[in-house]
């Protein structure tokens, strides 16, 4: 677990540190995270839901941001 609240899901959780060993910043709304790129780009944000409707939510997140330049 990272500086960040425990995600309920452990996908979800799975998801956040890989964001937060790309060096992003966490932090925690009240339905969801936001993650903003490193300083170094400082452009992108992704939010990543508590509680999902869409299954595949964290795959498609992840897919996303690992087409950006500064993942």
């Amino acid at each position: 677990m990272g500086y960040w609240l425990q995600h309920p899901k452990k996908d979800g959780e799975d998801l956040l540190k890989e964001f937060h060993d790309h060096g992003w910043r966490i932090t925690r709304n009240k339905g969801y995270y936001i993650c903003f790129c490193p300083p170094r780009c400082g452009q992108h944000y992704k939010t990543v839901h508590l509680s999902p409707s869409n299954l595949n939510h964290f795959k498609y997140v992840l897919g996303k941001v690992q087409k950006l330049p500064c993942w």
